[in-house]
Parts: structure tokens; C-alpha cells; sequence
């Protein structure tokens, strides 16, 4: 007779709890890490958004302006919350804070749709041609760990952007409604 080779409950069982050991392990540095790779992206796509504004500044001699939109028309939102998104678009009148006008076109609309949160410390930034000030200020990104994990992109006077984890004078970041 042949002997069958089966598993047995208990090794089944057994199975099962290490692979849920693992999984409980494994699974907050994974959403950390997707956290963090989401963060970065959002960072990194605001940063190209101010140096392709910076750098249309400085070609053309017109200012550009980067305005929180709430995501559905070109149009700048009046809240400091830009978590749908943001306009980049030239600013011939200078308008402060910035609005986009017609005939002034608008260089990038970005859509933000996913859990990370952006806020401004302006209604607007204007990028002037080199040699020209431009609005300084900063914008924090949050998501659900809170401020601890918060990134700022700090905008200077001459519109270089950096990346920072402390506001611009050193203070630890805050997230609006969160600690």
C-alpha cells in the first residue's frame, strides 16, 4: 500500500500564524514606505512646478505665478489649503494675490487627488525675472502621521525652492487640524 502525503491541521495552523507574524510585521514599514514615496513624489512635483515658473521668469522677462485651484477650473482658490492642486500660470498684471486673467496663459494645472495634504503660508506666489524679488513664503506637506512626518518646500526671495523639514526660521512644521 502507498503511503499518501498530506498536511496535517495543525501544520496548517501553524503556517498560518507565522505568515501572520510576518504580515503584522511587514505591513506599517510597507505603508510607511508607500507614504514616504508618496510624499516624495508630491514634493518633488511641486519643486519642478516652481523652477519651470522660476525659469519662464527668467527667459521671457514676464512673471509666473503658482496659486492654490481647487482642482475643477484655472482659476486660484481664495484658501491657503491647496490640497486639489495648484495653477502655474503667467502673471502679466502682477495681481496680488495672483489671478489667472484672460489672455494670460497657464503653463501647468496639477490635480492633487490622493490623501496627502498641502498649505501655504500665501494666497499666491510670484516668481519675477532674475533680478527682481519675488514672493518668498512656504508651503507644508501633511499626511496621516502628522506634523512629525511633514516635508516644506521653503520659497526664498530669489525663488529658489528647498526642501526642509522645519520652517524657514527653524520652528518644527505644523499641520492644520493635526498635531
Amino acid at each position: 500500500m502507498e503511503r499518501q502525503s498530506a498536511i496535517t491541521l495543525v501544520e496548517l495552523l501553524f503556517a498560518l500564524a507565522v505568515l501572520a507574524i510576518v504580515l503584522a510585521t511587514a505591513v506599517p514599514g510597507f505603508t510607511s514606505m508607500v507614504m514616504n514615496i508618496r510624499m516624495t513624489n508630491s514634493v518633488n512635483e511641486l519643486i519642478h512646478a516652481l523652477h519651470m515658473a522660476r525659469q519662464h521668469a527668467s527667459a521671457t522677462g514676464t512673471p509666473a505665478a503658482l496659486c492654490g485651484s481647487n482642482g475643477d477650473r484655472p482659476v486660484c482658490s481664495d484658501s491657503r489649503d491647496w490640497s486639489r492642486g495648484w495653477l502655474l500660470f503667467v502673471n502679466n498684471d502682477e495681481d496680488d494675490p495672483p489671478q489667472v486673467d484672460p489672455g494670460e496663459a497657464v503653463l501647468a494645472r496639477v490635480r492633487l487627488d490622493h490623501p496627502l495634504r498641502l498649505y501655504a503660508n500665501r494666497d499666491g506666489f510670484a516668481l519675477r525675472p532674475l533680478g527682481m524679488r519675488s514672493t518668498n513664503g512656504t508651503l507644508v506637506w501633511c499626511d496621516a502621521r502628522g506634523a512629525g512626518d511633514a516635508r516644506a518646500v521653503v520659497l526664498s526671495y530669489t525663488g529658489k525652492p528647498r526642501i526642509s523639514t522645519s520652517t524657514a526660521n527653524g520652528a518644527p512644521l505644523t499641520c492644520p487640524g493635526r498635531q
